[in-house]
């Protein structure tokens, strides 16, 4: 449902923290889902946001904690990015990043 509509799903996330609705893993990970959705592929923008939350998902409470479906859904984006031809410098620095963070976190929550 989120591929479909990613915009609107960002604005329902969106208009629920406005209502003071606090966020859980299942939101959260819904939110990742549309960024990465937003364009195809993913822009670097779009990657680091959602990376940038999922690492804040991962040192908060039990209630907003990744799971497997949130990381999952980062690391398709990555593996979207990753298919296109990357041509500029600015693309080739955020892919790299995301490579060695998305290593650093899948190992710790390995440990």
């Amino acid at each position: 449902m989120v591929n479909r509509q990613p915009q609107t799903a960002l604005a329902v996330f969106d208009d629920m923290l406005e209502q003071g609705v606090e966020s859980d893993t299942v939101s959260l990970t819904l939110r990742l889902r549309a960024l990465i959705a937003v364009e195809s592929p993913p822009s670097a923008a779009s990657l680091q946001e959602a990376i940038e939350q999922l690492q804040e998902m991962a040192t908060s409470t039990a209630a907003r904690r990744p799971n497997a479906i949130s990381y999952n859904a980062v690391l398709e984006g990555c593996v979207q990015a990753a298919r296109v031809r990357v041509r500029d410098r600015d693309r080739v620095r955020v892919r790299d990043r995301v490579r060695v963070r998305v290593r650093v976190r899948v190992r710790d929550r390995v440990r």
